[in-house]
């Protein structure tokens, strides 16, 4: 597996970034296997989204399960106003940031951004 390196980030980035909008994540059912795969691979690196069902709360149970935080990147998203009807503005932002790390059952995520 290839890396970058990220300023400000300790760990390097996979250059291929898993997408967690995958049915049976989005739907709320484990796929452990399949990221335990792709963890063995190399793939450092998982992308969710507040707007992809219930794939926050998965990887968060997976990560949990595995004590992996440390070994993973983490990049989510929020803060769209089209789905969530809220305005973007910081508060916002905060209030889906804490939600997403309340799912993903951790204290931070390496990259945020807003859609």
């Amino acid at each position: 597996m290839k890396y970058i390196e990220v300023n400000q980030l300790s760990m390097p980035v996979s250059r291929i970034i898993f997408g967690t909008a995958i049915k049976k994540l989005m739907a709320g059912e484990s796929a452990d296997n399949l990221l335990d795969i792709v963890l063995a691979e190399g793939i450092n690196t998982f992308d969710t989204a507040r707007s992809y069902g219930k794939s926050e709360n998965e990887l968060g149970k997976w990560i949990h399960k595995r004590g992996n935080r440390k070994e993973i990147n983490i990049m989510t998203k929020g803060c769209n106003p089209q789905q969530t009807g809220l305005p973007f503005s910081p508060e916002s932002l905060r209030k889906e940031l804490n939600q997403s790390l309340s799912a993903l059952q951790t204290d931070y995520v390496d990259f945020l951004c807003t859609s």
